[in-house]
């Protein structure tokens, strides 16, 4: 997927999804070390902050992929406090709108 996401793509971003028991510095290490032979990829460890660098990053006619947890609530906590990522876009669209700056 991160070939892919490398060939495909002028961005990617990595960043946590449910760890499910492992080590969060180990899980950090697996995603710095598949980001390693791109040059347009990059980690982020807040899930949240991550899906919010893109949609600020993102131009008229770029399509953002949010993949892995969709509408299941976070195990993290992250800095944005929403439960999920339909969440996070929902209140990404208000910050844009100035509502909650």
């Amino acid at each position: 997927m991160v070939k892919v996401a490398s060939t495909y793509c002028r961005q990617f971003i990595l960043t946590l999804d449910d760890i499910n028991g492992e080590s969060k510095t180990v899980v950090e290490e697996e995603l710095y070390n598949l980001t390693k032979p791109f040059t347009n990829g990059e980690v982020i460890m807040d899930r949240t902050m991550a899906i919010k660098k893109m949609w600020e990053i993102g131009g008229s006619g770029d399509w953002i992929f949010v993949i892995g947890k969709g509408h299941e609530n976070y195990q993290d906590i992250f800095h944005l406090q929403t439960k999920n990522d339909i969440e996070t876009i929902q209140y990404l669209i208000e910050w844009e709108k100035g509502e909650d700056r």
